[in-house]
């Protein structure tokens, strides 16, 4: 569940569009809405397109790899070009890695029946990782489940915003398109964000 200040009664009906959408390799999706002069963005991303891999990081180079998207999640210009007359009030995502857990199954890792748990951070929503790996009780060995990435930003404009950019295509060859929902005060519409055309205007 997203932010209780999201909790409008348009946005409710965007993002359970959003939510229901099959869970697709190379396609993100983002929300946009507008609360007076609040703004809120909302990625939903695969990891295998922005980590490489969908479960809790398994090694040293993994581990950096998360650290580095999530710093990246963290300067939203590597991630959207809003308004300038836009103050950042807050960026929450949900790579914020269990270290106490994560230490240890790097010095001792458990081949069978592993649980990889992968935390959110303010948001507490959608767990990255949190499935097991081993073998059922017919032998057979678990599936792996798809995996997202989450972000939210929140912005406080001082002028009428109007458009933004999509900067996270930068360096993620595999992310293709973001499939785009947006409501504000002027209205509500869709969009298909590609890197030959990453931007936005409502």
């Amino acid at each position: 569940m997203i932010k209780k200040v999201l909790f409008l009664t348009g946005l409710i009906g965007c993002w359970h569009i959003v939510a229901a959408q099959e869970h697709v390799h190379g396609q993100g999706q983002m929300v946009i809405a507008q609360e007076d002069n609040n703004w809120h963005v909302q990625f939903i991303l695969p990891a295998a397109d922005v980590l490489g891999f969908e479960h809790a990081p398994e090694n040293e180079a993994q581990q950096k790899t998360v650290q580095l998207f999530a710093k990246r999640l963290e300067a939203n210009n590597a991630i959207i070009k809003f308004d300038p007359s836009c103050t950042l009030a807050e960026v929450t995502h949900s790579l914020l890695l269990d270290q106490s857990t994560h230490n240890k199954k790097l010095n001792h890792h458990e081949a069978n029946n592993e649980t990889f748990n992968l935390r959110t951070s303010k948001l507490g929503k959608h767990t990255l990782g949190q499935h097991k790996r081993g073998q059922n009780k017919h032998g057979e060995h678990d599936e792996v489940s798809h995996e997202d990435v989450e972000a939210e930003y929140h912005f406080v404009c001082a002028s009428h915003v109007t458009n933004l950019s999509v900067t996270l295509f930068e360096g993620l060859m595999s992310l293709s398109s973001i499939r785009a929902q947006w409501i504000t005060n002027e209205g509500q519409g869709m969009a298909q964000l590609t890197p030959a055309s990453p931007y936005l205007a409502w």
